[in-house]
């Protein structure tokens, strides 16, 4: 944005200086046109002053600061246990076993996570087979489960602050 406005004050200051090379007759026109690109000009330096459009002063949003946070997420679920749960083929998804549509507590608690391989990940979205919950169950321990539920329960109220400490803390 800060190129962009720097690139139209450029081109209006051009079109004034051009001004002074123009025939009497069209003259009006030329000094309204000077006019209005002039109070452009002086909207471009304002907002250039005020540091409008300057990329770097934008506050992050929270989808893009939610999507960082999926990705470390998935990062270090991955690198905890980079073997699938179910059957020990590689992993290539961490998959929640409590939804995250379900608990925001859990979105983000690393107990939740389950290092998947695409197959099973895939099964168990498609048919939602409770052998394979049956499995992990089997795997993790009933005081796992217990656990969850636990961290349900908890409330989270999601913010900017919110997700840069989700970060923070998954970047540690």
């Amino acid at each position: 944005m800060f190129v962009v406005l720097s690139v139209k004050l450029k081109k209006l200051s051009q079109k004034n200086t051009a001004i002074n090379e123009v025939s009497p007759d069209i003259l009006p026109r030329a000094l309204k046109a000077t006019k209005t690109n002039e109070n452009r000009l002086f909207r471009i330096k304002c907002k250039l002053e005020a540091g409008i459009g300057n990329m770097a002063s934008k506050k992050p949003t929270i989808k893009k600061l939610r999507q960082q946070a999926d990705k470390l997420f998935q990062e270090n679920g991955l690198k905890n246990k980079p073997s699938c749960e179910v059957c020990d083929k590689p992993a290539k998804v961490v998959h929640h076993y409590t939804p995250k549509s379900v608990s925001s507590a859990l979105r983000y608690y690393a107990p939740n996570g389950i290092p998947l391989c695409n197959g099973c990940h895939m099964r168990l979205h498609r048919s939602g087979d409770p052998e394979y919950n049956n499995k992990i169950i089997a795997k993790r321990g009933k005081f796992w489960l217990v656990d969850l539920r636990g961290e349900r329960q908890k409330l989270v109220k999601i913010s900017v602050k919110y997700y840069q400490d989700v970060i923070k803390k998954l970047s540690t």
